[in-house]
Parts: structure tokens; sequence; C-alpha cells
């Protein structure tokens, strides 16, 4: 997979595709349409239907503005509608949902403040399919945009896709050839296939082997019979894969960036929920605002993916069961994989040159979020300092409308999806710690794995050991809320690989978090790094930065080609893992072959000896026979 592109357009899209709906609905309605307590313009007195309960809707002065209420009198509460299952989402309670997969971050219930969520399911879960075609200035400016649904659509200046892959069969490459399981001792689990998911989202697309394009699909959902969850035996699969063309470069084909893999425990729900779509509005992507249409029901929050009638609600996943996904892809796998899984494996077969198949696996874990909503005066003194110059820049953040309807308050979304978790953004995590009391709002159960986008990778963007590989160098995964990305720093003056991560200290009941953090590395590259023979390895492992942790299981293991390391059991705030590789010396001087002993017989009078030596002599008084 080939670095990520500084193209104007592709920032903006990353940003359509991070922020999800977190808009404030009277009730679960499309934006847009009247509905309870939502406003109805400067004139009271004018009325209209209820467009999912048929009831008559009236104009009326509510506060200090007019809004739409029951002409029967009824009054119908400013939250989300249920969801089946009992599920009531609340919007001033947090944890919210039978489960902290169900979690959503709630609106504020006051004026003037401003909030924090760090949580990657609110990225991941709103992933989907979308094709566009960008028609652009020299500058960046977009003066056009058109929705393609396949390889027809025009191509003027730039183009960009992200397709969730479909499985193998009418599509040969960039598709899922398997999904598969095994329990903790290695035995194989039988998965059996469902299909695609129920319902086609609005921007599907069909692709062109021909120009590298690969078609945009739905999840995958699977049924593990005999590894239920609390919500069925239901298992829902998302491969994504994004890139892009540039005509200015002379691209015909497009380049595949980087890929996403993620897996949930789900049930399939049927309500009314919602999909986006997105927009074509020029205006739009120009100013960095959110190109979608539609974006509908905050109860499609809780889902792992939905369309306008079907939800597959989220639910914890198995931690004694290893999931695994296999991938075919057009191009070459190189570089570093991330990801949220624990014992992760990898295998990779093919040619980088015409296509490489991944085949990825391991345990999932839980990754704790935190969330807080304060006044904006005064800010704590973490805060204060850090936001001295101001608010983040626009695609961190976005504004709500206020309770009285005119004062914004500001969500600040750091949902770790896309490499955005460069050195600004684990410095305001590390800003909000205190805030929440280092302790983690909800605790979310995570498998998931992915190209690493090594935004801030400096220590290594020039060391020949990485930049020589031409196929996956390593993989590192880690149940930390917050990590820099990239993989780990090779210190030459210590010798060691350093990785930071940070982490609320204590999970939402209070007991300690206990870390993991597994790393697999090229045998190849290792040995480069350390200028290692091909003797055995030997690790290390050290926990910096926080005197409270302690290492409590670490392993090591090599074969196939690969390096595997893990550490389990450390605890947070914000530790630096160290881990060093070491080697016996090989001996100074060759063992050369030993000599051959002879045996000789001596004999005196009627006594008989025999002697063995380099160079036997018989002793004296005695005679060689």
């Amino acid at each position: 997979m080939k670095s990520r592109n500084n193209l104007i357009v592709v920032f903006l899209l990353m940003i359509s595709l991070i922020v999800p709906s977190i808009s404030t609905f009277a009730a679960d309605y499309p934006e847009g349409v009247p509905a309870p307590n939502r406003d109805c313009g400067p004139t009271a007195g004018g009325t209209t239907k209820d467009s999912i309960t048929g009831k008559e809707l009236i104009c009326k002065a509510n506060g200090t503005k007019n809004t739409w209420q029951n002409a029967d009198g009824t009054v119908v509460p400013e939250t989300i509608a249920p969801v089946p299952g009992g599920i009531d989402q609340a919007k001033e309670t947090a944890p919210v949902g039978e489960n902290d997969e169900q979690w959503i971050a709630p609106d504020p219930t006051s004026a003037n403040t401003i909030g924090y969520v760090a949580n990657e399911n609110l990225f991941f879960k709103h992933q989907q399919s979308s094709f566009a075609s960008f028609t652009q200035t020299s500058s960046g400016t977009i003066t056009a945009v058109e929705l393609c649904k396949d390889a027809s659509c025009a191509y003027n200046s730039v183009q960009r896709f992200d397709a969730v892959l479909p499985q193998c069969g009418s599509v040969a490459t960039n598709c899922i050839s398997e999904v598969f399981a095994k329990d903790e001792a290695g035995k194989a689990v039988s998965v059996k296939v469902i299909g695609a998911y129920p319902e086609l989202t609005p921007d599907v697309f069909t692709g062109d082997a021909s120009i590298d394009l690969p078609s945009g699909s739905v999840p995958l959902l699977v049924e593990i019979a005999s590894k239920p969850h609390a919500g069925g035996t239901t298992y829902m699969v998302r491969a994504i894969v994004n890139g892009f063309r540039d005509k200015s470069k002379n691209q015909t084909k497009f380049v595949i960036e980087n890929f996403d893999t993620q897996i949930y425990a789900v049930k399939i729900v049927s309500g009314k929920f919602a999909t986006n779509s997105m927009s074509a509005d020029v205006t739009r992507y120009n100013k960095g605002d959110r190109p979608y249409d539609n974006p509908g029901s905050r109860a499609a929050e809780i889902c792992a993916a939905s369309s306008d009638t079907k939800c597959a609600l989220s639910y914890p996943l198995p931690e004694n069961l290893s999931l695994g996904v296999e991938i075919k892809f057009s191009a070459g796998v190189s570089g570093w994989l991330r990801g949220r899984v624990k014992k992760p494996a990898v295998t990779i077969t093919g040619d980088a040159a015409t296509g490489q198949t991944l085949r990825m696996e391991g345990f999932a874990i839980h990754v704790p979020s935190i969330y807080k909503w304060i006044p904006k005066s005064p800010l704590p003194a973490s805060l204060a300092t850090f936001y001295k110059d101001g608010l983040p820049p626009t695609g961190q953040h976005f504004v709500l409308s206020g309770s009285d309807g005119t004062k914004p308050e500001n969500m600040i979304t750091q949902y770790g999806g896309a490499g955005f978790k460069d050195k600004y953004q684990w410095d305001e995590f590390l800003a909000w710690l205190p805030v929440v009391g280092d302790k983690a709002t909800v605790n979310p159960t995570f498998w998931n794995m992915g190209t690493m986008s090594n935004w801030d990778d400096q220590a290594n963007k020039n060391n020949p050991c990485f930049t020589s590989a031409t196929n996956l160098v390593g993989i590192v995964t880690t149940n930390a809320t917050q990590f820099l990305e990239g993989p780990p720093d090779f210190i030459a003056s210590t010798g060691t690989l350093d990785y930071q991560v940070a982490a609320p200290h204590f999970t939402p009941t209070g007991a300690v978090f206990a870390g993991t953090y597994d790393l697999v590395m090229s045998s190849a590259v290792a040995r480069c790094l350390y200028k290692f023979s091909a003797a055995p390895v030997k690790a290390t492992v050290s926990i910096a930065g926080d005197s409270a942790s302690q290492v409590v299981t670490t392993f090591l293991s090599e074969s196939a080609g690969w390096l595997r390391l893990g550490a389990y059991g450390f605890s947070f705030s914000n530790p630096t893992i160290k881990v060093k590789l070491t080697q016996d010396a090989a001996a100074s001087t060759p063992v050369t072959a030993a000599a051959k002993k002879i045996t000789i017989t001596c004999v005196k009078g009627k006594t008989v000896k025999k002697v063995t030596a380099l160079k036997p002599t018989c002793p004296a008084g005695y005679k060689r026979k």
C-alpha cells in the first residue's frame, strides 16, 4: 500500500468519514422534516402533519423560540426513539444502551460548553463505500463534484474512493476470500457465511480491474454457532480500502493507499435507522463541512453498520476466540500494520507486483474510551494551557446547537481512525485525562487491523532496514486508547524499540486498566536493525514513564520469518514500552573437528592392558602386542 496523498480533496473526504451525525434530534426523524420539538420558524400558528405518527402538529411558542407540538397536547420528549430490544438512547445519560459497544456520546445539557470524546468506534462504525470525481483548480479549490457508480464517471482532475470489499466470487481481487476462527488452543472453529449486509447503502459502486478500482460494497455477515455472544451467533466483517488517482500526475490507474478491517459481534434488528449518503454540494467540501446528505437518526450510532431500516446492533466480542480474515489484494502489502487485537498473526502469499493475499488473525481486546462535557469558562488548567491559542482547526471538532438555540457548543472528536493519531492529538488526550479523573467512561471490545499511516514516523523514515523492505515489515497492536501513529522508534543509542501509549489509569468500574502490547516484526528487518546473525534472539521489555507499571507477562518466539513479542499487564497513564533484542556473541575461534583416538594392547607376562589416546604408548614394563 502506498503512503497517504496530501491532496486537499483527500483530506476533505477523510473528514467526511470521521465525523458521524451527532446533531440533536427531537425524535427519530430524518433531518429537516417537521417533528415534535423542532423549530418551526418565526411565526406561530402554522399546522402540519407528523410524517411518522400522522398526528396534527401546530407551531407554538416554546420559551425563546417556536417549535412544533402535538395539537392534541401530548408531549414528545427530546430523546432518541427506542430501538428494538429495549434500548432507550436518552441523550442526557452516559453510558447508554445494553453494553459499552452501544454507547454514543451524549449531547450537552447546557449552553457554553466544550466536550471531548476519544472512541474509535465512532469512526469505524460509520465507514462505508463511496466514489467521487472532483474537478479542481491548481490551487485545490473544488469546482465540481460527481458521485460515481462505476468507472464511466468523468475523470477531470482527481477521483477518490472508499470501498467496502465484497466477498470473493464475482470479483477475484480486492475481496474477502475467507473468514475464520480458532479457539484458545488453536483449534479451528466452524464459520458459516450468511452473506452481504441485508441492504445496500446509497453509494455502492462497481469496480474496474483494468484501472485497479475495487468494487465498493457492504459488510459481510457470518455465523459462528459454537461461539455465541450476548446478542446471538452473528458476526460482521468490514474490510475497506481507499485510494485515488490524480490527472495532474498522469495517473491512469488508481493507487490503493490504505486498508482497514473490523469484526463485530452483532444482532440484526429492524426499525427506523439511517445511512449516510455523500453530497455533491461543492461549497460543503471547500469549507471543510461534512459532505453528507440526510445524516438521519442518532439511533444509528449504536449500530456497527446500518441502513434506513436495518441495524447491525453491536455486542461485546468473545475474548477467548481468535478471529481472522483473509483478503486478496490487487497490489502488494508493504510497510506496517496496526491493530486492536491480542496475539496477532499474519501470513502473506503471492507476488507484490501482481497482488498478494493477506491472512490476519487475533483475539479481541478492550479499548477504554473517555468522554466529557464541561463549561467553556473557566477551563481546567491543563486545557487552558493546551488551548491557549484557540480550539482545534476544522476537521477535528464540529459545532452543535446550544440548548437555547443560539450559543454553539464545541465537541472535539478524537476518533483515532485513518491515521489521525498525531502529536497534537496525543498532547490533547493527555490534557483531557485529568479532567475525566484518569478514568474511562466505557470500555468496549475491539477487533481491528489495518495499515499504519506513518504520518509522524520521523525516527524510522530514513532507516534503510525499513525503507528497503518491499513487503510487510511488522504489526503493532495495543489496547491503549492513544498511541503515536507509526511503528516503534528504533533508538540506536539504547538499542531499544520504543513505543508510546496512553490510556486512562482506571476502567469505568474503578479497577486498574491492564495494558497489552504485541509486536510482530519481520525477522530479516529485526536482524538488519541489530546486525544480528541467524542465531536465536532474546528480548527484554521495560516500561518507562509510569512508576506504577509492572509487566506481568512477556513472551518471545520466532518462526516462519517473524519475530513475535507480547507484553501484558502493565498500567497507564502514558508509559513508553521499550523492547531490547539481544543475541549471544558468536565464538571467536572456530571449533575444529576432534582428532581420532587410537587404542593399543599392551602386555606384561600374563597381564594385558588396553591404552586409548591420540598417540598411545605402553606403560613402563609393558610391551605393545
